[in-house]
This record gives C-alpha cells, sequence and structure tokens, in this order.
C-alpha cells in the first residue's frame, strides 16, 4: 500500500493490479513549499539548476549550516510527559 497524504491519493495492490483511491483537492493552494535535498561529502560541487542555485544564494543566511543553539524565546514551549505513560 502507498499513500500521498498531500496528493490525497492512496494506492492498494488488488487482484494483480493496483487501484488507487483519489481524494478531493482543492482548487488551487494558497502555499507552496518546496524541500532541496542532497547527499554529498562536498556540497560546494553540487550542480544545481540556475534558478535554485540564485534562490539559495539570494537566501543564505536561511540555509547556512546552524552555529549553536536557537536563542531565546519570551516564550519557550515544551511538551509535559507523564511519567511511566
Amino acid at each position: 500500500m502507498q499513500v500521498h497524504w498531500a496528493q490525497k491519493w492512496l494506492m492498494i495492490p488488488y487482484n494483480n493490479s493496483v487501484i488507487r483511491l483519489q481524494g478531493e483537492l482543492p482548487i488551487d493552494y494558497e502555499v507552496t513549499m518546496v524541500e532541496l535535498s542532497a547527499i554529498s561529502q562536498d556540497s560546494d560541487q553540487l550542480e544545481l539548476y540556475p534558478p535554485i542555485h540564485d534562490l539559495l544564494d539570494t537566501y543564505s543566511s536561511v540555509f547556512s549550516k546552524p552555529q549553536g543553539l536557537p536563542p531565546s524565546r519570551a516564550c519557550d514551549h515544551a511538551i509535559p510527559l507523564i511519567q511511566g505513560a
């Protein structure tokens, strides 16, 4: 069985074939999200599609490696845990 939650489909093997159940999709999306991932020993050697390279350069502070813990916030969130639960 395969599921794609964002595209709202489910594929189920049945009688030597695969049945796809498609959920109802919105007419258009309010937000578009793109995830870029690369596995390489030397990320400087990656060849990127030029618009992606420009985007990464424009927002280099967002995509840079973390240099420590995030700063303290006015409201830190925590999940209270119940011992033994």
